[in-house]
């Protein structure tokens, strides 16, 4: 068993959707706990659900005591470093006190707490004659303020402190709370005999005026958990990042950012921080994102970029030269970490993921790879939405790269020159007009649009129809040649017809080289944009695309 295989035992986890079951690893495979085995799994795991913590104890040949495997997205120093251990009564209260006090609306709602107290305070100073109703005013909004601050110190624990604007943020509410319980419910009927000083220490309640620097930070902190959803996230010695250990040598997380976009994604300083700390001179960024970069002095210039489009696959060449690129990078130190991030962390994130565990050998198929990225990335606690590759063509390439791997010794596919004949729809029955007169269909290759077809314009393409299905086939002199990855997109002119992603009805990726029988067939669930659920009103289960080809020289 090697040390990367032995290491990923420590991530092993439920799956966290309805159809999957508990991942155990054997020397050989994964294998899943339904399947078939020819004899007993000789490991054992035991799995805190709510905070990932994994203990897996090995059964080796040889006797000894069984290892301790800790999830590092949850603790670096074998501590959970989540405070809500969800297996307890106490986590459970406290994880559910978090969500209602550190949610976005609780935080506006305290802003604008902080600005009523501050008018309160302004008038009060410039009326000579103080009334009651402004005293019980001033102490239910100094008391709210210290129930929250109380409830956040109970949720978050010992891991409150940790943070700096958390405790400056506490000695504001704690002073400004003794201040109004002293001088407005003490003195409440001798406020001649002590105007003076009562001015004084409402003077000095506009300290509340710093609440609001600090509930800015409250503010950008609760919009980045909304923006990150239920991905994992890294909560501990003073850090709240959107970044995930996939193992504890390999970090998923969302884009570093700067300016205005820091406010709702992981700030770039922080990140920095991150890494420059806990991994100093052992860590290589690789930035997925073709839209977007960054200065890359962040990170010791230790960046390599990816250049993948939003939604879209790598090319099978880019997928290869990625992995090879980080199995040098690894190889060079056993402590070096591997850094992987696109836009949220999760579609181009997850498709390199799963590569890289494909190629180091901690997984041997793609399809499990693949869930388990969308395992270790999701946190169930805060909702079960995947947090995974869902994109059939990412998918698709990750099983491309396994036939790579283990059909073709790890070499690129000879390059396989194809013209395409003619591409079939069925299922068009609910899809716009209902006999496909509103689609077009763009074939792609290099970034570039090769061909297109408007399918109710007239051309020197053959339309047939027939029911709720189309056929266009292409001419001999229309030469529709394709060779390596090929982007097919369909657009629709009706506007009931859903866009999403690549601003398209829908799409699909393939590579020439691992067509088959000269027919590619792809089914709703592997369509790009027709594979969501929320679209399936438009998309029927029997809708389809069957693209058929043709060698270069076949005539029609």
């Amino acid at each position: 068993m090697t040390e990367e295989r032995r290491r990923t035992l420590s991530f092993l986890k439920k799956k966290q959707r309805s159809d999957e079951n508990l991942l155990i690893y054997e020397e050989d495979n994964w294998k899943f706990e339904d399947e078939e085995e020819e004899q007993p799994i000789p490991n054992s795991a035991s799995f805190s659900a709510s905070t990932g913590q994994v203990k897996v104890s090995i059964e080796e040949e040889e006797e000894g005591e069984p290892e301790l495997f800790v999830d590092p997205t949850l603790s670096t120093s074998k501590q959970k470093a989540h405070v809500w251990d969800l297996d307890t009564k106490t986590g459970r209260i406290k994880f559910k006190i978090h969500l209602v006090v550190d949610h976005l609306a609780a935080r506006l709602f305290s802003v604008l707490l902080v600005c009523i107290d501050i008018v309160l305070v302004i008038i009060a100073l410039g009326t000579e004659d103080d009334s009651e109703g402004y005293s019980y005013a001033t102490l239910a909004i100094v008391s709210y303020f210290m129930l929250e601050l109380m409830l956040r110190i109970f949720a978050w624990g010992e891991e409150f402190f940790h943070h700096r604007l958390e405790v400056i943020d506490m000695i504001i509410v704690v002073l400004s709370f003794i201040t109004t319980i002293v001088f407005e419910v003490i003195t409440i009927d001798q406020h001649l005999k002590f105007g003076k000083l009562i001015i004084v220490f409402r003077l000095l309640r506009i300290l509340m005026l710093s609440r609001i620097c600090v509930g800015r930070k409250h503010l950008e902190r609760s919009t980045r958990n909304l923006i990150s959803q239920n991905k994992r996230r890294y909560v501990k010695d003073g850090f709240d990042l959107d970044l995930t250990y996939i193992t504890d040598r390999m970090i998923a997380m969302s884009f570093p950012s700067s300016g205005k976009t820091s406010m709702y994604r992981n700030p770039i300083s922080e990140v920095a921080r991150f890494f420059n700390t806990k991994y100093p001179g052992h860590y290589k960024i690789y930035n997925l994102c073709s839209e977007r970069h960054y200065e890359t002095h962040w990170f010791n210039d230790s960046v390599e970029r990816v250049l993948i489009d939003d939604h879209n696959v790598p090319r099978l060449s880019q997928l290869v030269q990625f992995v090879h690129s980080a199995d040098e990078w690894m190889k060079k130190d056993e402590q070096n970490m591997l850094v992987l991030h696109c836009k949220g962390g999760k579609g181009r994130t997850g498709t390199a993921v799963a590569a890289w565990l494909l190629f180091s050998g901690q997984f041997k198929s793609a399809d499990k790879a693949l869930n388990y990225f969308g395992i270790r990335r999701t946190d169930e606690a805060k909702g079960n939405k995947y947090q995974g590759v869902e994109t059939p063509s990412q998918s698709r390439y990750v099983r491309y790269l396994e036939k790579v791997i283990y059909s073709m010794n790890g070499r690129l596919p000879q390059p396989k020159q194809l013209r395409i004949k003619s591409v079939k729809i069925t299922g068009l029955k609910t899809v716009g007009n209902g006999d496909g007169s509103d689609l077009s269909v763009e074939i792609v290759q290099n970034g570039q649009i090769i061909h297109k077809v408007v399918f109710n314009e007239p051309g020197t393409n053959f339309l047939k129809t027939k029911g709720d299905s189309l056929k266009v086939i292409f001419n001999e002199k229309d030469n529709l040649m394709v060779v390596g990855d090929t982007k097919v997109r369909f657009h629709s002119s009706n506007t009931s017809v859903p866009k999403d992603y690549d601003f398209c009805a829908f799409f699909f990726w393939f590579h020439t080289s691992f067509i088959e029988n000269k027919r590619f067939y792809v089914e709703r669930n592997d369509i790009g944009n027709c594979h969501k659920r929320k679209y399936w009103k438009t998309y029927t289960e029997k809708f389809s695309v069957t693209v058929k080809f043709v060698d270069p020289d076949e005539s029609k």
